[in-house]
């Protein structure tokens, strides 16, 4: 049924004693919103330098949705203006090379799967909401879940 396909969406692990600040709870999710596409924070970094700075400059107000790898962002706005959220999703790629050292300090990740409702996510790939969910996370006041597929 659909409630069930919904509900098998919507898996999610995650380890004992789980929390923002234990570097050693790894949370897990197996299945992603469609849309979902492969992020590259390290490359994104280089090759859009302004964007990431700009981002870095900027105060999102970030909520944690429903699933570990959900999350509302809402840019700043003017005072007169409607704010517009962005619902996104984020989520760390297993490190194959370096398995457990990135359980051990799992804010250093670079590259995950992502998706924006934004316009620029849809045309870019990568999007000042995604970026602005990286950098909260690496200054540990967002735990991003790790994606493995069943």
């Amino acid at each position: 049924t659909a409630s069930d396909q919904n509900a098998s969406q919507r898996e999610t692990t995650s380890g004992p004693n789980s929390g923002p600040d234990d570097t050693h709870s790894k949370q897990v999710v197996s299945r992603l919103p469609g849309g979902h596409a492969p992020v590259d924070f390290a490359a994104a970094r280089e090759t859009e330098t302004e964007l990431w700075q700009h981002t870095l400059e900027t105060s999102y107000e970030i909520r944690q949705g429903n699933r570990p790898d959900l999350f509302v962002v809402v840019p700043p706005t003017e005072p007169d203006d409607t704010p517009t959220a962005h619902n996104c999703s984020l989520s760390r790629s297993p490190d194959v090379a370096h398995g457990e050292a990135q359980h051990t300090n799992r804010q250093q990740w670079t590259a995950g799967r992502g998706w924006c409702s934004c316009l620029m996510f849809q045309s870019e790939g990568i999007c000042a909401h995604l970026i602005a969910i990286r950098q909260q996370a690496a200054l540990r006041s967002l735990d991003i879940p790790e994606y493995q597929p069943d």
